[in-house]
């Protein structure tokens, strides 16, 4: 999740999107990663793939059966990109 967060800072997206998919293999939980690929969903006009993953993230939908818990910015950064 680190090396996505240094590649989203550089603005390098390709790098971005594949440090995401990888955090998200290995840790399908992460709460901060679906955040961050829900929002990069918004901006590709990906309006139901956001929802979905943002729902996640914020507890609304189960990952795996388990509602994901994560930091309260967390979840206020995901229900702020719902509206």
């Amino acid at each position: 999740w680190g090396l996505a967060r240094a590649l989203l800072a550089s603005g390098d997206a390709a790098g971005t999107d594949a440090a995401i998919d990888a955090t998200l293999a290995e840790s399908p939980h992460h709460v901060g990663a679906r955040v961050e690929r829900g929002r990069r969903l918004w901006d590709r006009d990906d309006e139901a793939g956001a929802v979905a993953v943002l729902r996640e993230a914020v507890g609304l939908a189960p990952v795996d059966g388990e509602l994901l818990r994560g930091s309260a910015r967390e979840r206020a950064d995901g229900l702020v990109l719902l509206g």
